[in-house]
Formats: C-alpha cells, sequence, structure tokens
C-alpha cells in the first residue's frame, strides 16, 4: 500500500465553509482526515472592540451567506437582555414574520 499525505483546503468548492483538512491517503482511500480547527479567523472580535452595538448587527449579519438573519436576531436578543430592554410586541410579531 501507498499512503500519501493532501492538504485539503482551505477553500474548495464542495465545502460550504472554508476548512483545512489533513487527508491521509491509502491507495486512493481516505484513512484519515485530522481538521485544523480554527483556520478561519475573521477578527470579528477585534472588530467588535472598534464599533458601537448599532454598527455590529451590520457585521454579524454577513458572518454567514446561508443564515444572516438568525446571527442578527440572536445578536440583537443578546445586546436587548445585556441592556434590559424589553421588546414591545408589535416587534416580536415582526421578528416572527
Amino acid at each position: 500500500m501507498r499512503r500519501t499525505i493532501i492538504p485539503f483546503g482551505p477553500q474548495h468548492p464542495v465545502l460550504p465553509e472554508p476548512v483545512h483538512l489533513t487527508l491521509t491517503v491509502e491507495d486512493e482511500i481516505i484513512t484519515g482526515a485530522i481538521p485544523a480547527l480554527g483556520f478561519v479567523h475573521r477578527g470579528l472580535e477585534k472588530l467588535a472592540d472598534i464599533r458601537d452595538f448599532h454598527q455590529m448587527v451590520q457585521v454579524v449579519e454577513r458572518v454567514c451567506g446561508i443564515c444572516s438573519m438568525i446571527h442578527a436576531m440572536c445578536y440583537a436578543q443578546g445586546v436587548e437582555k445585556l441592556m434590559e430592554i424589553d421588546v414591545p410586541p408589535r416587534a416580536k410579531y415582526l421578528r416572527v414574520i
């Protein structure tokens, strides 16, 4: 058997998110895959240090292209809870829609 180690990623068309894998291949059969966790760093934590909470809503909407609405909603709900803001019933209704 011939053993080969292949770096795979970080950008690849078959992957929905950037990830880096180190694949171990033996005779065209993948026998091992080691992910490099934390490979993608976008600097969101540092960006949160220099922006106010109003500006961060636009940043968290762009965390993921598939599920952007839920990031903004979770962020807004977290800010509301930290600041003890009571959300009006109409705003809760509009969030559901």
